[in-house]
């Protein structure tokens, strides 16, 4: 979130299991004074679109999928979450087709394969397949 205040988003939230890490962007989030970001300490398996403040134009799913409990309930809230796109990255165990049914059967039109990350200092982690869904 804090990369795509490049993008001048109108409003921003972030939603983390660590409250530990909630506590730190938040202060992150202060220091830099964007009063356009928010950070919830929730757990994804129990979220509700209505707590997460409702639809949202642009959705990122960062590497949750395989720690989720029941992941076919994380595909149909994101298909209620997002407004627009959707910008999902799998885990390495992650089954680029599968995800992408999902992905069709909450909702998304078109989705997107845009390969596999590249970012991670762990060299094993670096084959998590990144996709993007639209509306």
């Amino acid at each position: 979130l804090f990369e795509a205040q490049n993008l001048r988003p109108a409003d921003c939230l972030g939603v983390e299991y660590d409250a530990d890490k909630v506590r730190v962007a938040r202060r992150v989030a202060a220091f830099a004074e964007l009063d356009n970001v928010r950070f919830l300490a929730a757990d994804v398996d129990t979220l509700s679109p209505r707590s997460a403040g409702g639809s949202h134009d642009v959705v990122f799913c960062l590497a949750i999928e395989a720690h989720v409990k029941n992941p076919k309930r994380l595909y149909k809230l994101l298909g209620r979450l997002t407004g627009k796109a959707l910008y999902f990255e799998g885990n390495a165990s992650s089954d680029t087709e599968q995800i992408r049914r999902h992905l069709e059967s909450a909702g998304f039109a078109k989705v997107e394969d845009l390969g596999c990350c590249d970012d991670d200092c762990v060299p094993q982690n670096n084959r998590r397949p990144l996709l993007r869904a639209w509306k």
